[in-house]
């Protein structure tokens, strides 16, 4: 009985959007109902992280070189690792392997299809941003610079609802008040899952996989790419390359955690 006045009170207060709407907004509130919104680090409802848990995730004291591991400024590809990547860095908001919330949070955003966990996400890598040691030279030149996410292959796309990395990236974009293009970098062809593999078979899984289908955009451009987690750089760098290869500049890869 509580429910069905509860609904008819939301129905009510919804009448006037679009069908279109309506009926998300009538989704989402049944399915509150069903299963509410609980902080995935306390238990506390309402929210997927609340602040004290969100404010609990540790943001990256000591960046390193995405290619060996070595401390490296802003994440830099360090000199001797420089003739194997075709990234200048990556920056990471948190050290993957050392929070398990973050570890929680990722998997869910990724694997139980929660695209509102973004909006923590993108906030997260907001807040490393603000620190004036990590700002790579592109987020300094926003006329030069181009946000790109890292893409899926259509048929993962499809599998999961939404491509987690763009999400992010509109975010950050918003943020930076950068310009983003999500169309200008394709993934062609599937692949077996990264995280289901290790080291050179990572390498190998990405390779000739991507294509930059509009070269007229990202030639003489500085790109910033966005990616969720980044262990090995294999993705990231794969992307650089033929984005290099279509007349980019410089490309940095910006991720919410590594590890």
């Amino acid at each position: 009985m509580i429910i069905y006045v509860d609904l008819i009170q939301f129905i009510n207060q919804t009448n006037t959007v679009p069908r279109r709407d309506f009926i998300k907004q009538v989704y989402n509130f049944i399915l509150d109902l069903i299963f509410p919104i609980e902080c995935l680090g306390c238990g506390k409802e309402g929210e997927y992280l609340c602040k004290t848990c969100f404010d609990s995730i540790k943001l990256m004291d000591n960046p390193t070189c995405p290619v060996c591991g070595k401390p490296s400024f802003q994440g830099r590809v360090c000199l001797g690792c420089r003739k194997d990547s075709a990234l200048e860095g990556v920056i990471a908001a948190v050290d993957y392997q050392k929070d398990n919330l973050l570890q929680k949070v990722l998997h869910i955003y990724k694997y139980r299809f929660v695209r509102d966990l973004h909006k923590f996400l993108s906030r997260l890598l907001s807040q490393y941003l603000e620190r004036s040691d990590t700002r790579c030279e592109l987020l300094d030149d926003a006329k030069a610079t181009l946000i790109i996410p890292a893409p899926l292959h259509r048929q993962r796309l499809r599998w999961r609802g939404f491509n987690q990395s763009e999400l992010l990236a509109q975010d950050l974009s918003d943020y930076l008040g950068l310009e983003i293009n999500s169309k200008a970098l394709i993934r062609f062809k599937k692949t077996e899952p990264q995280m289901t593999l290790k080291g050179k078979e990572r390498r190998k899984n990405v390779k000739e996989v991507f294509e930059c289908v509009d070269t007229a955009r990202v030639k003489d451009r500085n790109i910033i790419l966005i990616d969720d987690v980044c262990t090995t750089s294999s993705t990231l760098n794969e992307c650089a390359k033929v984005l290099k290869d279509a007349g980019a500049e410089k490309v940095w890869g910006v991720v919410v955690a590594r590890g």
